[in-house]
């Protein structure tokens, strides 16, 4: 075990340190592709860029509010994630316990990518967004953070849907169809990580996050124009999104830092692994 446990090391620490370099050593491929994009102002859609890697700033101009089509619920926010968790037991050393865990997003097809998925399962939820005349592609929106627990529900809404609307013990609201949820169990007035109730088990519960309230919504998009849509592109070795708005020479600085970053990182992080996993080895040679 302790042989093995060393080579695993020699080999992950190898394998990091080869993708710093990698990382490095593909900056210029990175920089000409900032250098031959074109830089869009105003989000204006020029026939002549049809096909070609763009550049794109401005403000997100969203279709509000973004209804789930599952629940009925709709939030101001251009992008949102709806997370779907079920109550299911856990064994561990014998002792059996319940816990809420996530439904995985469908990637399929009819789960449609993992966005806007039409059934209960986790997904991601986005609005038809355009910044200027361009249609931000879904698939370019997903990269949005979506960080704030959703509260502003309409009450008549969720009744009138047939859902229930729960005050987690840990602050986050709750969309559930059963009419009674586990609580965790309380210790005198401490609340633990633990349920023990096994009767729920199979019951689900929803909670959405969204875009930060006081997010600006300017950001910078870099993909493909096609016909008036900014779609994902093929190929692309640097970010697609950046806050705020970028300018080429600013993208460039970016992908430079990021490039040293990750060669530093990966050196160091290599070297240690293929240090302690060297080490691991001569210790078992040597008994």
């Amino acid at each position: 075990m302790g042989k093995a446990k060393g080579i695993i090391m020699i080999a992950a620490g190898a394998i990091v340190l080869a993708v710093g370099i990698q990382t490095f050593v593909s900056d210029p491929e990175r920089t000409g592709q900032i250098e031959n994009a074109v830089y869009i102002e105003n989000g204006q859609v020029l026939p002549e860029n049809d096909g070609k890697l763009v550049i794109v700033s401005g403000k997100l101009e969203a279709e509000l509010p973004l209804e789930d089509s599952v629940t009925g619920v709709k939030l101001m926010s251009p992008t949102a994630t709806r997370n779907v968790q079920i109550y299911e037991a856990k064994t561990i050393d014998n002792e059996t316990t319940w816990d809420w865990e996530p439904v995985a997003n469908d990637y399929s097809e009819e789960g449609n990518g993992g966005i806007n998925t039409p059934s209960l399962v986790s997904s991601t939820l986005v609005a038809p967004t355009k910044i200027g005349d361009f249609n931000i592609s879904e698939k370019l929106l997903v990269s949005l953070l979506r960080t704030e627990n959703f509260k502003d529900y309409d009450y008549d809404a969720l009744a009138e849907n047939g859902w229930n609307l729960f005050e987690g013990q840990d602050g986050v609201s709750y969309l559930s169809e059963s009419e009674e949820l586990p609580q965790k169990i309380t210790k005198g007035d401490t609340v633990t990580n633990k349920y023990k109730y096994g009767s729920y088990e199979g019951r689900t519960r929803i909670f959405y996050q969204t875009m930060a309230s006081n997010d600006p919504l300017i950001y910078t998009f870099v993909g493909t124009q096609q016909g008036n849509d900014l779609a994902l592109a093929k190929d692309l070795k640097i970010t697609s999104v950046y806050k705020g708005v970028k300018t080429a020479e600013e993208l460039a600085i970016s992908n430079k830092n990021s490039s040293l970053g990750s060669l530093f990182l990966g050196i160091i992080l290599g070297l240690l692994l293929i240090f302690f996993g060297i080490r691991s080895l001569r210790k078992i040679i040597g008994r």
